[in-house]
């Protein structure tokens, strides 16, 4: 029911000619924060349903999102435990 309800709420910010918000926290409307919703339904897209999808593309003109805006994928705990240690660094003089 909150995926329709901020559909809906999104649609109607577009019928009165504005632009749809792509970052967090530029529109909010009776509590729904409609950048979040939309970057989290773009880097989420394979989550949605068909008909979302459809919904999405159609009426509101949103696709999933590109690679390179997807945000990096966590490190895991077993990742971090394989770096060498210390961190390689990244200039030659550490103490002068």
């Amino acid at each position: 029911m909150t995926w329709q309800r901020c559909f809906h709420l999104i649609r109607l910010h577009l019928d009165t000619s504005r632009t749809l918000p792509t970052t967090a926290g530029k529109v909010i409307r009776q509590g729904e924060d409609f950048g979040r919703w939309v970057a989290t339904h773009r880097h989420g897209w394979d989550q949605l349903t068909g008909v979302q999808q459809w919904m999405c593309a159609q009426v509101i003109g949103i696709g999933p999102a590109d690679e390179g805006e997807k945000p990096k994928a966590c490190t895991s705990q077993a990742d971090k435990w394989a770096m060498p240690y210390p961190p390689p660094s990244t200039s030659s003089a550490r103490y002068t």
